[in-house]
């Protein structure tokens, strides 16, 4: 299975909860199982819980994009969509899942999902000529703990409210020098027809990554793959 749990809220948490506590942003769980994990925790009593070893949700999205997120940049602002209206499975099998969200407004977002994959796949679509923006949250847990360059960026960070670490980052192909807003940094793409990006995370108290250097190094192999040039003969 994926190696993380990800998550985004729907339009009716959105209206349950309001613009200052739910966001279109990406969730992450972590997991120290290969199978899925997200309906059991969904039983537990409290998926807060270092406890339950097999997974754990210590990451905090609040109303950022957390784990790639999107937004129109704007004005010299990143304007982020609200929740998710609705969303439509492609494909379901035993290495590939694919499905789409729709936001207001018509933008949609393509997800692929691969077996064994730190990272997901994210195309967008906006319906008007917008600069598309990915987002990632950047709260270091020490100095040192995050990085960056030319269409990408990582973190290492504490969990929230649990003695662990998460692992964050998005790689953008062909996009910009990361740029600092608050605790986000967001990445621009070069299209106003949408753009494709990569997003990735971890958990200290997983199978894989223990450590930073564990970490970034993970996301330093898959962006060579990215730029790695295929030929099929």
């Amino acid at each position: 299975a994926f190696r993380t749990g990800d998550r985004e809220a729907a339009s009716a948490l959105w209206k349950q909860d309001g613009p200052t506590k739910t966001g279109s942003g990406v969730d992450v769980w972590g997991k120290n199982d290969r199978l899925p994990v997200v309906n059991r925790m969904f039983k537990e009593k409290n998926y807060h819980s270092a406890d339950l070893g097999y997974g754990i949700d210590c990451y905090k999205v609040g109303i950022g994009p957390g784990c790639g997120g999107i937004a129109a940049f704007k004005d010299g602002e990143y304007i982020q969509p609200t929740c998710y209206t609705k969303w439509s499975l492609g494909e379901n099998g035993p290495i590939r899942s694919t499905f789409r969200l729709t936001y207001a407004g018509d933008i949609t977002r393509d997800f692929t999902i691969d077996l064994g994959s730190d990272f997901f796949k994210v195309s967008n679509n906006w319906p008007a000529a917008v600069l598309p923006a990915a987002g990632c949250t950047s709260r270091p847990a020490a100095t040192g703990d995050a990085a960056e360059g030319s269409g990408w960026c990582a973190a290492w960070e504490n969990g929230d409210g649990v003695p662990c670490f998460n692992g964050v980052a998005i790689v953008v192909p062909g996009g910009s020098e990361p740029i600092t807003r608050g605790e986000t940094k967001w990445i621009t793409g070069t299209s106003s027809a949408g753009m494709t990006f990569w997003a990735g995370s971890c958990w200290s108290g997983g199978k894989d990554y223990r450590s930073a250097k564990d970490w970034f190094a993970a996301v330093e192999r898959f962006r060579a793959r990215l730029e790695a040039s295929v030929t099929v003969e």
